[in-house]
């Protein structure tokens, strides 16, 4: 409403995908309103007393569900598909505010910043972010988090999801591990893999020591195409 009437974009309704991911961010914002919490503590279960508890399962506790059905098929969800699965929704609130936390300062304005945009969609978030190839480092990170934040000893913190401890909360619903799909190398020497833009896939594999390991990527039998990101997370 306040894109169409107020400022008169000549686009005013946002893509369906950012459009939800806004929706499900300002429930997240009134469970950090009800509760007097704020963004960036790493909330896991055992930091909530039994208000706040009340409070997460009142605002914001679908979000950590539609969160985890992005997580179960991470290779063929997106957080900014056109088709706006319960996936897409989830994905796209985390990355937000993955992306609301790194970027820093006030995050009222992050969020305004967005919804007064004249863009849409990609667009509208690379700009606020600080251009396209910037958003695409971030998701790339972000994915890398989605793993290993709060499991990783040592993880960079451009890795961390600094608002949420999100197996804890998965832990606390009575849910059953593990909570993020990936695949073993071994003994497979090769695994196909469909990725949807802004998808993500996960393999673990181990080297022996005094060992090497060779990891080789490639796309219908060529090379993978620039905007694939590749990262190597060591675990242990």
């Amino acid at each position: 409403s306040r894109r169409l009437f107020a400022r008169g974009a000549p686009r005013p309704f946002e893509e369906t995908w950012l459009n939800e991911a806004l929706s499900h961010a300002m429930e997240e914002l009134l469970f950090y309103r009800a509760t007097g919490l704020s963004p960036g503590l790493d909330l896991g279960i055992d930091d909530l007393d039994e208000s706040e508890t009340t409070a997460l399962n009142d605002f914001q506790r679908l979000n950590f569900f539609r969160f985890l059905e992005f997580l179960k098929n991470p290779g063929t969800n997106s957080p900014f598909d056109s088709e706006v699965e319960i996936a897409t929704r989830g994905g796209g609130w985390n990355f937000l505010r993955y992306s609301a936390d790194r970027r820093g300062g006030n995050d009222a304005l992050f969020f305004r910043q967005l919804i007064d945009s004249p863009n849409t969609g990609l667009e509208n978030l690379s700009g606020v972010l600080g251009g396209v190839s910037t958003m695409f480092d971030w998701l790339s990170d972000w994915s890398v988090g989605l793993y290993g934040d709060n499991r990783v000893p040592g993880l960079p913190m451009r890795f961390w999801d600094r608002s949420w401890n999100n197996f804890s909360l998965f832990d606390s619903s009575g849910l059953s591990p593990p909570y993020i799909t990936t695949s073993h190398l071994a003994p497979n020497p090769v695994l196909f893999r469909e990725l949807t833009a802004g998808g993500s896939g996960y393999f673990r594999f181990g080297i022996a020591q005094g060992q090497m390991g060779r990891i080789s990527l490639r796309s219908g039998g060529g090379a993978p195409p620039s905007s694939l990101r590749a990262t190597v997370l060591r675990t242990k």
